[in-house]
């Protein structure tokens, strides 16, 4: 199951300025709207979210700020959360298969994350992949060809990026669909992955969230390769979040 949409060609990934220290890529903002951080960045410098940021937004502008305004602002800050994925519990596959139906099987080791939670209540997630360090198996043949030109083309397009639609929280634990915009190889496009019902409470915490999903080759223009391997790619997201 995948919505299937027109194409649209977006430019290639830029490649990163100031790169991380654990990613090749440029690291994903912490905030979604990065409102606060925006906001405050010529004042005391805050840059999260949460209770103890909120009390120091109070202390810096109680007595100079009418109250709504504070309000406002208490809730743009307070009500924005973000949980970042562990990278050292957390993997992210891939697989293709050869046209005579044997799997193909690879991972990316690098990449960044985020599970936010938005002012409304609901989530959303934010995922960058480095192509430049994909591996398949073993073989760094297979995997030379997979981030050339013919495939992924690691060179040109970097990363690869997909955003959620916001969902309701519970969704984490019941499992189900997860809408989103996948952007690779540069395209962007509508997908639709599976999130798997959580086995604990905790989804992320005491246990991985799972997220498996299929997308077509052709749709990437990912089309090298072709008399050897069939069009469809899928994923495997199996994450948990920094403690």
């Amino acid at each position: 199951m995948r919505a299937r949409h027109d194409r649209r060609a977006q430019p290639g990934a830029r490649t990163a300025r100031g790169a991380a220290r654990k990613w090749p890529v440029r690291r994903l903002p912490r905030h979604a709207a990065g409102g606060c951080r925006r906001a405050f960045a010529a004042g005391d410098g805050i840059a999260g979210a949460g209770r103890r940021h909120a009390h120091e937004l109070l202390v810096a502008v109680t007595g100079r700020t009418p109250f709504f305004l504070l309000a406002v602002l208490l809730a743009a800050c307070g009500a924005s959360h973000a949980q970042a994925f562990d990278p050292a519990r957390s993997r992210i596959d891939f697989d293709v298969h050869t046209r005579i139906g044997s799997p193909v099987r690879g991972r990316f080791p690098a990449f960044d994350g985020r599970l936010d939670t938005l002012a409304d209540g609901r989530q959303q997630v934010r995922l960058r992949l480095s192509a430049r360090d994909l591996v398949i198996g073993t073989s760094a043949r297979y995997t030379r060809l997979a981030r050339g030109p013919q495939l992924f083309d690691a060179a040109r397009y970097p990363s690869i990026d997909f955003v959620s639609d916001p969902y309701p929280p519970a969704l984490a634990r019941t499992g189900g669909a997860l809408e989103g915009r996948l952007r690779m190889h540069g395209v962007e496009r509508r997908e639709h992955f599976v999130l798997a019902p959580a086995t604990c409470d905790r989804p992320g915490q005491g246990c991985p969230i799972l997220a498996i999903g299929r997308v077509s080759r052709d749709d990437y223009g990912l089309d090298g390769w072709r008399w050897a391997l069939a069009d469809s790619v899928g994923f495997r997201i199996d994450v948990r979040f920094e403690n």
